[in-house]
């Protein structure tokens, strides 16, 4: 199986010395695409207004995808969940089209093993950072 990757390109700010930040999350290959109910964004976006740990900024400049596989699918934005447990940083990336709405395409750090992980443990991961927010040390959703 080819690896496919997406580059996330981040606006700088004036105090960086680096122009634009990056990461790079591993795509996630699914014939049926784990399809990320809107209720987990406006979730995320009312716990930031009472959670101080919960964090949501707009910095996302540009989304370039590498690979033998690349995707078809038009996306119109995108977000990226970040997340802390237990000094364990993870994040999604989550691409919205008109069809489908909101669905999981990358997951980062990207060398981990998880191209096959379940639609299930992702929600279940997903109600856990809503649920128990108190339990994570960060969470960032930037759109």
């Amino acid at each position: 199986m080819s690896l496919t990757i997406y580059k996330v390109i981040f606006k700088g700010k004036n105090e960086t010395k680096e122009k634009n930040l990056t990461l790079t999350f591993k795509s996630l290959l699914h014939e049926d695409p784990i399809k990320i109910p809107a209720k987990y964004v406006l979730g995320l976006k009312k716990l930031s207004e009472i959670n101080k740990n919960i964090v949501i900024i707009k910095n996302i400049d540009e989304i370039t995808q590498f690979g033998k596989q690349i995707s078809l699918i038009s996306y119109n934005y995108y977000f990226i969940l970040l997340f802390q447990l237990k000094n364990k940083k993870t994040g999604f990336l989550i691409g919205n089209t008109k069809k489908m709405g909101n669905i999981l395409i990358g997951i980062w750090p990207f060398n981990r093993e998880q191209s096959q992980i379940s639609k299930e443990k992702i929600y279940e991961i997903i109600d856990n950072i809503i649920n128990k927010a108190h339990e994570y040390s960060k969470i960032c959703l930037i759109n």
